[in-house]
Parts: structure tokens; C-alpha cells; sequence
């Protein structure tokens, strides 16, 4: 059996930069979605699955089954124990996701389902999403020390092993949820964040809101955000990938909040902090260094 290099499933790679990033919903859990079995392992038929409605608050659910075996062209046979959901890339302003899984962990084989909600005003059409995951290969219990951040992807294979392509769609009030072109030729659009009034804060003018002091993490941080209701924050720090490397959920009141972040052996490099309360994001940028 050899190593498994998977970072699965479509792609936009990273060089989109913050577009690109990931935003949890922050509430995975059996009660987000209902899981259909399906017949083959992949999603579902992108056709199948509903557009958002410019504008429109909404839910969409993506019905999946994990792979169990898989023949990557160039690497051979892998068997898949677990894999868990890190980060799902290119997504429309404005939308979060979610799975039926609490730790977003599913065993090989296992039917499972991501919910995106949300409110977008990003451009009309289809949006080619990536999943950045971690696997399994090796038999036995789940265990997160076991889990292979790998460097590669099936970008290259994704019309040799069929059904790992995901789409999110968005269409005006009037208009029809169009066919998806899975063709290497189709006209998909860039997550932007830029484009929704409420969303990532940094680029939507909102950063006021939230402070990281210092800008340049050595070991901890005061973090402080403005609440527009009383309810749980919840908190992600993602890498420039987009994988969540950092999470926390606090309880916020209405106006000023502060948390303790603690780097924790995070590596150097660049993050972007994201605030979740109810309907308003924002994030902030920040240096983690020695």
C-alpha cells in the first residue's frame, strides 16, 4: 500500500489567496443535515444539488460517501480509514458550511452530507470548490496523530476517479439553476469577499472591530471584537491554505469582547483570524512569529 497524497476533490488552488479561504459555520453536528446513502462513493450529481438565490438567505445540502478504496494513477491502491474535513476553499461570500459530524471526521464508506448557509451577493454561476482534507491510511481506531496532511492533491485525476468534483451555484431572483460544466473550459467564478456587505471584515471596511494585540504573535495575544448581539462567538484561525489550525467558542454580549489567543506550537507564518456571531464575520490578519 503506499502513502496516500490527498488534499481531494476540486480546485482553485491557493493562489487566490484570502478569496480562497475557508469559513466554518462553527455548529457541525448530527442535527445540520440528514445523510442519504448513496450508490457510489463521491458526491452527489452536481445537477442535483440547489443554487443560492442572490441575495436570499438559504441552505444548501451536498450529499457525500467516503472512499474506502481508491486507485490514484501514479500511486497505486490507498485504503481509507477516516478523513476529516478541514477546509473547503472558493466558496461565495457570505457562505459558511457545516457537516453531520461534530469533528467532521467520516469513517471510509461512510455516507455523510455538508450544509453551506448563508447569504451571498457574489457573482451569478457555478463556483468549483475545494475540500482540503486530512486521511487515515492506517487500520485501527480513528486517531488524529495518525491523520497525513498531504503536500499533493487529486486535482490532476479528477476525470480518472469519478465524482470528487464539488460545485456551489448562485443565481438572480428570476433565474433558473443552470447545468454545471465540469469541463476543463467552463467559466467558473472566484469566492469574493469583497462582494458581500457583511462578511470578511478585513476587506469589507469592518476591521475596526477586531484587534489582535500584538499584530505579531510570539506565544499569546489579547483579542478584541464588538458583538452585535448576545450570543456564543465562534473563533477559526486558518493558514494561507485555508486549513483550520486553530479554533475556540466564547461567549459574547452585546458591544466590546475579549479573548486569550494562545499560539500553542503553531508555526511562523501568516493567519487570518475569523469572528462568527450570528450573521456578522469579520476577520483580521496577523504574523505568528518567534
Amino acid at each position: 500500500m503506499k502513502k496516500l497524497r490527498l488534499t481531494i476533490l476540486p480546485a482553485l488552488l491557493l493562489c487566490l489567496g484570502v478569496n480562497a479561504q475557508s469559513l466554518p459555520c462553527g455548529n457541525s453536528s448530527s442535527s445540520v443535515c440528514t445523510a442519504v446513502p448513496l450508490a457510489q462513493n463521491g458526491f452527489e450529481n452536481p445537477d442535483s444539488i440547489d443554487c443560492f438565490v442572490t441575495g436570499v438567505a438559504g441552505d444548501v445540502v451536498v450529499q457525500f460517501k467516503n472512499f474506502t478504496n481508491l486507485v490514484i494513477p501514479g500511486t497505486g491502491p490507498v485504503t481509507v480509514y477516516y478523513m476529516r474535513i478541514d477546509s473547503i476553499l472558493n466558496l461565495p461570500c457570505g457562505i459558511c458550511w457545516s457537516t453531520n459530524k461534530a469533528n467532521n471526521v467520516f469513517a471510509g464508506g461512510e455516507d455523510g452530507c455538508i450544509k453551506f448557509t448563508g447569504t451571498t451577493t457574489d457573482q451569478v454561476g457555478q463556483y468549483k470548490l475545494k475540500l482540503v482534507l486530512k486521511a487515515q491510511i492506517t487500520d485501527g481506531n480513528y486517531n488524529p496523530q495518525a491523520l497525513i496532511d498531504p503536500p499533493g492533491g487529486l486535482e490532476p485525476y479528477e476525470n480518472t476517479i469519478p465524482n470528487t468534483k464539488l460545485y456551489a451555484k448562485v443565481k438572480d431572483a428570476n433565474g433558473a439553476c443552470v447545468h454545471v460544466d465540469t469541463s476543463a473550459s467552463a467559466n467558473n467564478k472566484v469566492g469574493n469577499p469583497a462582494a458581500c456587505q457583511t462578511g470578511i471584515g478585513e476587506i469589507s471596511n469592518t476591521v475596526n472591530s477586531l484587534k489582535i494585540v500584538p499584530s505579531h504573535v510570539n506565544s499569546t495575544a489579547n483579542v478584541q471584537f464588538v458583538a452585535t448581539e448576545n450570543s456564543e462567538a465562534n473563533v477559526f484561525v486558518t493558514d494561507i491554505s485555508g486549513r483550520t489550525v486553530w479554533s475556540k467558542t466564547v461567549n459574547s454580549t452585546v458591544g466590546e469582547n475579549s479573548f486569550t489567543f494562545e499560539r500553542n506550537g503553531i508555526a511562523n507564518g501568516l493567519y487570518l483570524m475569523t469572528i462568527s456571531v450570528g450573521k456578522t464575520q469579520v476577520s483580521k490578519r496577523f504574523n505568528v512569529v518567534e
